[in-house]
């Protein structure tokens, strides 16, 4: 028998443990509404947990509702990219050529696949956001422009969400030049009702941006390619399309007239007098009218968002 004597105990022992995992786990829901959509609702759950009071109890709850709110716009770019490539035949040609784990392949199913191209991605930066834009889509986000703005306010929610997930609350050397609070020695993350508000905004500005921005590349595109070419009844099931994945209800009510929103996109990018809009057979191009607010990112507040 051993002399040795046991080691001192400094804290208490651990316990056998296996994890069930797929007790965490339950199969996860198909779309039915447009990504914008689902980002809204999944936000309002988040955002309705941070009260005042549970806040100023609670310090880690703040970090924490920060964490989940920049998991959901990762989601809605994962999403809104994935579902691009199912509706649009330009950006499925373009994402061809892209490779896909062979895991990814048994795992998403059918019209699911285009996810398995953001397997391991990140999209808490902008330099990620905009390169996996262009590399699955060939869609360039331009420097200086009002989503590249949102996209640049949202890394910096990216940044306090990374202290957060990392290292308890406090902030990395790298975090704090990042968010220009280097020299102000160590800093931790404190997240009260009206910072969570903030950061709230910041990540629905970044997805109502980029929304906006995506809806309008992709038709353009798509008039530049003839693949609409201003008749309604040849370009209805392509423009249907288009809408069902940006549109957003929460925003902009019911879609009660498609044709309407057709209508003044199609005085946007085809000319009045050009073949497409007024060629044989075809009827008169429509009335110019003011752009509706899914073209033009407009001041249209969303149910839940921080301030309702």
């Amino acid at each position: 028998m051993s002399s040795r004597q046991p080691w001192p105990k400094v804290c208490s022992s651990e316990e056998a443990l296996a994890l069930d995992c797929g007790k965490f786990c339950a199969p996860a829901a198909k779309a039915t509404e447009s990504p914008i959509d689902e980002y809204y609702a999944y936000a309002r759950k988040v955002i309705t947990i941070g009260t005042q009071d549970a806040l100023e109890a609670n310090d880690v709850l703040g970090r924490v509702l920060i964490l989940g709110l920049v998991s959901g716009v990762e989601q809605f770019f994962r999403s809104v990219l994935a579902r691009t490539i199912q509706v649009c035949p330009l950006s499925r040609a373009h994402a061809a050529d892209q490779l896909v784990a062979f895991g990814a392949v048994d795992y998403y199913q059918g019209e699911e696949l285009p996810l398995g191209l953001f397997e391991g991605t990140s999209f808490a930066s902008r330099t990620e956001i905009k390169s996996r834009t262009k590399k699955v889509l060939n869609v360039d986000v331009p420097d200086g422009s009002s989503v590249a703005t949102a996209i640049a306010e949202f890394e910096s929610v990216c940044q306090l969400r990374h202290a957060a997930a990392h290292s308890r609350g406090e902030l990395s050397a790298g975090n704090a030049r990042a968010l220009k609070l280097d020299g102000k020695g160590r800093q931790h993350v404190r997240v009260r009702l009206a910072e969570l508000h903030a950061a709230a905004k910041a990540c629905q500005n970044v997805v109502r941006a980029f929304n906006s921005f995506l809806f309008e590349s992709v038709v353009l595109r798509w008039a530049k390619d003839e693949l609409i070419v201003g008749r309604w009844e040849a370009d209805r099931g392509r423009f249907e399309q288009a809408l069902a994945l940006f549109y957003s209800r929460e925003d902009m009510g019911d879609l009660s007239d498609p044709a309407g929103l057709y209508s003044a996109a199609v005085t946007r990018i085809i000319p009045l007098d050009g073949k497409r809009a007024r060629g044989p057979g075809a009827p008169a191009a429509p009335t110019a009218g003011p752009a509706p607010d899914t073209l033009e990112s407009g001041p249209a507040q969303a149910p839940g968002r921080p301030d309702s």
